[in-house]
């Protein structure tokens, strides 16, 4: 079962509830259990079990960025099928043409 986090505008606390993602909760547990009067709490935006997030400083995000960069165009180097598709064919052909007359 998947975590959702809620919060309770009465009492101002967030917490947990475990339940089928069709579920919608319609009372707060926290002001039912303290005998208030039933509402719904509000379901806050959350980053799910934190899997997968990965925090990196600007420095680190710009040399990840240019090191895919520069992979992706070793592949595409080494294929000429590859460079065809991404450029689009005319303007590949046209680039062979220009490269075969600069040797």
């Amino acid at each position: 079962m998947p975590s959702y986090e809620y919060k309770c505008v009465v009492v101002n606390e967030e917490f947990e509830a475990e339940h089928s993602i069709k579920v919608v909760l319609e009372d707060c547990p926290l002001c039912k259990e303290a005998g208030r009067e039933p509402h719904a709490p509000y379901r806050l935006i959350s980053g799910g079990s934190g899997r997968g997030i990965v925090e990196q400083t600007v420095a680190e995000l710009k040399a990840n960025m240019l090191n895919e960069v520069r992979k992706i165009q070793r592949d595409l180097m080494s294929n000429e099928k590859k460079i065809a598709n991404f450029v689009g064919e005319q303007k590949f052909h046209g680039s062979e043409l220009h490269r075969t007359k600069r040797r």
